[in-house]
């Protein structure tokens, strides 16, 4: 088995998705499905979608575009299936008893081995964040007036957890007259409390090499690079010199990587080749070889700039860099692109 899929048979391959809140998550599980199912005629494909919030509505209107989208004869062999408590529904039609039992075992197995589960997103840093990225610039985009659904797809949530956060905001934000909103000055205030709360905002994974011979941060990398991994960028230090190479640092004490994990649960499986001899830590004083951070978002804001392998935003970036005393380089970066951006050059 070539291990692309989540469960994988001779007749049978299969995708496991947990909480997940954005529907092109869905649609790029079922293309990958449907690639592969192309060139074997004789195998059936499913995604299993588990504690979903995306509406069975809204799930049924994502399948008849698929059905109008991919060849029939591939359609005919795919199946969606939603499994929330012990109730499990399909399309195109619910799964047999025997198909059910497979499913409840392979959630059981997939649960046991997946890796961390995460405790509830803070929707206000969420959105913050996204509206941050969109004032200062990503992925060499101008900045955009974001209506309240738009912001509430990226980052995952409810029309009134955005309304909320905005209304925190609104010393720092502009609606327009198509009644979006955008950033009109940088938030010193909210980003400064941002820093400080860090480590409650942020959720966090230390890992540590007890072996006595850890691995150096760019042999990690070099190893990273050759997994192809779409759902992990490098933040930190290796990820701010990548955005900004005039950042005055020396030194890499330390691998930090972002994983996008919009669901309750976090695939951090990869860690196992990365390094086979890092393990967890919740020591804060113990020094960390590998520190994984978990963005929330829907939209993981990751760019490809690094060889081989993605960079996280640069708002990850920069609280990467406080976390570890890095403030006054992270503090320079910022303070420069805002120049760039009041000055019309950003």
């Amino acid at each position: 088995m070539s291990g692309r899929f989540d469960y994988e048979s001779v007749n049978l391959i299969g995708e496991v998705k947990y909480g997940l809140r954005a529907v092109p998550i869905i649609r790029s599980a079922i293309l990958k499905l449907a690639d592969a199912l192309s060139s074997n005629k004789d195998q059936h494909g499913f995604l299993l979608l588990v504690d979903s919030y995306i509406s069975k509505k809204r799930i049924t209107e994502e399948w008849l575009l698929i059905q109008r989208t991919i060849n029939p004869v591939i359609t005919k062999r795919l199946s969606v299936f939603l499994k929330q408590g012990e109730r499990v529904q399909g399309w195109p039609e619910d799964p047999d008893e025997e198909m059910s039992a497979h499913l409840t075992k392979l959630v059981k197995d997939e649960s046991a081995n997946i890796g961390t589960r995460l405790p509830k997103a803070g929707y206000f840093s969420v959105i913050f964040k996204i509206l941050l990225l969109n004032w200062l610039g990503h992925s060499s985009q101008k900045s955009e007036v974001m209506t309240m659904k738009r912001l509430g797809e990226l980052a995952g949530c409810s029309y009134p957890t955005v309304a909320l956060a905005i209304d925190r905001l609104r010393a720092y934000v502009q609606h327009s007259h198509s009644k979006g909103v955008q950033l009109r000055r940088f938030p010193s205030e909210e980003w400064h409390s941002m820093i400080l709360g860090a480590d409650r905002i942020r959720a966090t994974q230390r890992l540590v090499d007890r072996s006595g011979q850890p691995r150096r941060p760019k042999y990690l990398l070099e190893r990273l690079a050759k997994m192809q991994l779409d759902y992990v960028a490098v933040g930190g230090v290796q990820g701010a010199l990548a955005a900004y190479p005039d950042l005055n640092i020396t030194g890499n004490p330390r691998l930090d990587l972002c994983i996008h994990a919009p669901g309750k649960i976090a695939d951090v499986e990869f860690v196992k080749n990365l390094d086979p001899a890092l393990e967890p830590t919740n020591n804060q004083l113990e020094p960390a070889q590998v520190v994984l951070h978990f963005v929330r978002s829907d939209y993981s804001y990751f760019e490809r700039n690094l060889q081989g392998i993605q960079r996280a935003s640069w708002v990850e970036c920069m609280l990467d860099l406080h976390e570890m005393r890095l403030g006054a380089q992270a503090d320079e970066w910022l303070n420069q692109w805002i120049r760039e951006k009041e000055s019309g050059n950003g």
